[in-house]
Order: structure tokens, then sequence, then C-alpha cells
């Protein structure tokens, strides 16, 4: 019986709505998709035809790994030589014995989060090789179907968000009982990180999980609007504004989470920030909901925040889909001023109002939330208080 049932009628749908015989992808998050396998070294490959059947090809060494997936077959090889001869084998006899006329695959871009250290990323390679296994086969592009799929999570992926989410939990409540000032960001960020492995023995179910914590404060949280979040070696100091970023995953499954600490008594400047993202924040999930359109979910945030008097200090959209990517700006549904995108029912997003003084400080609170047909769910239900986030207030 597949794992996901739900999501195996979904993608066979898809496959026959696209007028296509299968999909072939080897992208980890695309495999996850089609299997319910996250790969660890990035070199297995998914098959799913229109009829629903779905074969994974995998490391023989990765299979223990395989608790429950998808995948009506599992065909094993070694990886032990060059990368396509030692998948081309098992792609012959998988191909070879039916008629595919129109293969969609992958063709990028694509955000792929890290499975492990190192990662075999097949690129052009694979096609080249598909079109000697089936040279006879039309390859279309399938990063719409995939897209489309990654951005609306079944029941049972939605649960694996939810535990990803609350191991995340703990790991945050961790590293806010050890933040001092003194100590540098690298060792703060430390404190957030290292549980976001460990508490995953609470969780029987989970195989893997992982995660990056870091830490910006003072001038350099004033600059965490940027592309990537990194900490540093400079002293975390008192009367300044700490922001932890942490992305992680539980098998597979993406959080993206940013709290803003201040140690210290609040200036009547840090309270009226902490003021304007807590409202802008709780006025943006109040209106998510089925139907809504993400562009109007953006205008909220940004209109809170101008209230306040910070509409200079608004330095990027307020949000994107979550859950099979971590950070990917084009994951729907994108809450941008440009987007054309609709809230549906079994999207996850994370909500990020921030504000930035480049010269002073940053602040940004970044939660999680799931569409159901009420509203929104949210899925990081802590530490969402000025009390809770001043440390020794």
């Amino acid at each position: 019986m597949k794992s996901d049932p739900d999501r195996a009628q979904r993608i066979r749908e898809s496959i026959q709505a696209g007028g296509l015989d299968a999909v072939l992808c080897a992208w980890p998050k695309n495999v996850l998709l089609l299997t319910g396998y996250w790969p660890i070294i990035g070199n297995s490959i998914a098959l799913t035809d229109r009829d629903g059947r779905t074969t994974l090809i995998v490391p023989e060494d990765e299979c223990d790994y395989i608790r429950a997936s998808n995948a009506d077959e599992i065909v094993p090889f070694r990886a032990d030589r060059s990368t396509l001869e030692d998948v081309r084998k098992p792609l012959v006899q998988v191909l070879s014995s039916r008629n595919f006329r129109k293969i969609g695959i992958e063709f990028g871009p694509i955000s792929q989060e890290a499975s492990y250290v190192a990662m075999t990323l097949y690129g052009s390679a694979l096609f080249d090789l598909l079109q000697g296994i089936v040279p006879n086969a039309e390859y279309s592009h399938a990063e719409r179907l995939l897209n489309d799929e990654r951005a609306i999570l079944t029941p049972f992926e939605q649960e694996r968000v939810r535990t990803s989410a609350a191991i995340a939990q703990g790991a945050f409540e961790a590293g806010r009982a050890k933040l001092e000032d003194g100590r540098s960001e690298r060792e703060l960020a430390q404190h957030f990180e290292s549980p976001l492995s460990t508490l995953a023995q609470n969780y029987p179910a989970i195989i893997r999980a992982w995660g990056i914590a870091s830490c910006m404060s003072g001038a350099r949280a004033g600059n965490a609007f940027g592309a990537f979040a990194m900490s540093s070696s400079k002293t975390v100091n008192a009367g300044e504004t700490i922001l932890i970023h942490g992305n992680s995953h539980a098998d597979g499954f993406w959080t993206d989470i940013t709290r803003t600490y201040f140690i210290g008594k609040r200036t009547e400047r840090i309270s009226k920030m902490y003021e304007a993202i807590f409202e802008a924040s709780e006025h943006a999930i109040g209106a998510i909901k089925p139907g809504v359109s993400a562009a109007s979910i953006d205008r909220i945030v940004r209109e809170k925040l101008a209230e306040y008097g910070f509409e200079k200090q608004i330095k990027h959209s307020s949000g994107h889909g979550v859950g099979y990517s971590a950070i990917d700006h084009r994951a729907a549904p994108k809450l941008a001023k440009d987007s054309s995108d609709i809230i549906q029912e079994g999207m996850v997003m994370n909500i990020e109002p921030g504000i930035y003084f480049e010269s002073f400080g940053g602040m940004r609170l970044c939660d999680m939330v799931l569409v159901t047909d009420k509203g929104a769910e949210l899925l990081t239900p802590f530490q969402r208080t000025i009390k809770e986030l001043n440390v020794n207030n």
C-alpha cells in the first residue's frame, strides 16, 4: 500500500491531464514528491507513469532508509563508478519494457536544499542518457506540473511539516534559554542549531533531521534582508537586536523560522519595532484563507509596517511557499507585490514581516502557516510575544 495515496492519485491525475505517458525526476525534492522518499546523495531517480505506477531507482546502500514510500517498484544499484554508468543499467531495465512516447522531465531552474555533504546533480547529462535509451520519445518540460504539485500538500505531507516545525520549536526554546550577551554570534547560533538534529530522537517515525541556524546582531541584523543569513565572530551585546534565523527539515520537509531577541531594557524605538512586526503578522495571518490573492497578504504587511512609520525599512516581500522548499522566493504562494498566486487550501507558507535599519539593527518575525478550509493554522505558535523575546526584561 502506498504511504500517501492522496499524493499518488494527484500525481497520476496531473500526468494524465498533461497528456504525458510518464514523469521522470532526479532532483531530490521531486523524487520526494513522486515517491515519498528524500534521497541522501542525490542520484536516485523517480518515474511515475500515467497509470500511477511509480518506480524508485536508488543506490543500494540507501535502501535501509526507505521505511515507507509511494513506490510500487524499488530498483537498487551500486553507486561506485562514474555517475552515468552507475545509473545506465537500471534505467535501461526500467524503460526498455515501457512504450513511453511523451515523457515529462526537469529542465530547471530549481532551488534544491542540500540532502548531504555532497550531492550528485545529473543536469543535462541525464537528458542525454535518456535520449540514448528511449530515442523516439518526446521530452517535455514538467516544471509547471511539479511546481503546482509541490505547492499544495496532502494531509500526510502536512503532518510531516508539523513534525518538522515541532522539532524546530524545541530547538528555539533550547536556544532561547542559553541566550546571553558577551558571546559570539557563532556560539549563540549553535545553541539553536544542534537541537534541530538531536531532538528528532523524540519522533521515532523520523529517519533524518537536520538544520542550520544563524545569528546576526546589531548592525549586522540590519542587513539580514539579503538572500542568506550568516553568523560571524562578532560579540553579541546587550541593547542590540539579535536575529536568529533557522531552516530545518524532517525527512525532507522544511521549516523557515525567524525570531528576534533583545537583551536588556527595551528602548521606545525597539518596542515600537516589536509592536509593528507583531501587528503586521497578526493581520496578515488573520486574512489568509482559500481564494484570497497572495499579493493582498503582502499589501497588508506593508501597510501595517508603514502605519508605524517603517515603510522605508521594508526590504523584502512578505513570504513564500515552504515545505518542499526552505528558502525559495519563487515557491507558491509568492507573497509579493507582483504575485498572481491565489491562496489555496493545503498550501504552507511563511509570513515574515521585517524592519531593517542598516546602521542600527534589524527585526523579523517569520512564522509558518498552513491554509485550511477555515483560514490559517499557525504551525509555529511559540515565542510570539515581546516578553518571550526580551531576555532579562
